[in-house]
């Protein structure tokens, strides 16, 4: 079992990497590992599952997007497990960790994480997050609003509990109008 301390540690160590590391800085002070764990524990309560495995996971679940952008795709396994050291995670708890921030989709806490996640990244939030995120990557204007459509959709096809199909789904759909609103402008 996961301890409130070592959820503390493991909430500082995670906020440190998506503040200070992801994207060179520029996403400091953004709530997007709050909002991915809260939406992780509200998708947990009615499932059968460890909550701090969930909450855990769903705090280092970007841990590898600081290597995404610099181009190393791996989960930086060497840092993590001297981070999970430190803080005295069991063996057992790590592996359960790894699982949900790896693309493992086996256990359904691992569904819970992926889902949350995925949740973030639809509807007008999803939205504006990759706008953001492709316009750090250079992408211009036409580009991104061409993409957003098939975003959404591959987002929500990620879904894997009832629930969160369901959200995405009213969201996804509450965006289909400001869309097209947004390509017709480009066009003009």
């Amino acid at each position: 079992m996961i301890s409130q301390e070592q959820l503390f540690q493991i909430r500082k160590f995670a906020l440190n990497l998506d503040w200070n590391a992801a994207f060179n800085g520029n996403s400091k002070g953004n709530r997007h590992l709050f909002r991915v764990v809260k939406k992780a524990l509200e998708l947990s309560k009615e499932k059968n599952v460890r909550s701090d495995i969930v909450e855990a996971s769903a705090w280092l679940h970007d841990i590898k997007l600081e290597n995404i952008i610099i181009g190393n795709k791996s989960i930086n396994q060497e840092r993590l497990n001297k981070f999970f050291n430190k803080i005295n995670i069991s063996q057992e708890d790590k592996q359960l960790i790894l699982r949900c921030i790896s693309d493992d989709k086996s256990t359904e806490e691992s569904k819970i994480v992926k889902d949350a996640n995925n949740l973030e990244k639809s509807g007008p939030l999803g939205i504006v997050r990759e706008i953001w995120k492709r316009s750090q990557l250079g992408w211009h204007t036409e580009r991104i609003v061409d993409h957003l459509p098939s975003h959404l959709q591959i987002k929500e096809n990620e879904l894997h509990t009832k629930e969160a199909k369901k959200q995405a789904s009213k969201q996804n759909k509450e965006t289909q109008d400001f869309l097209k609103i947004i390509k017709k402008q480009i066009k003009e």
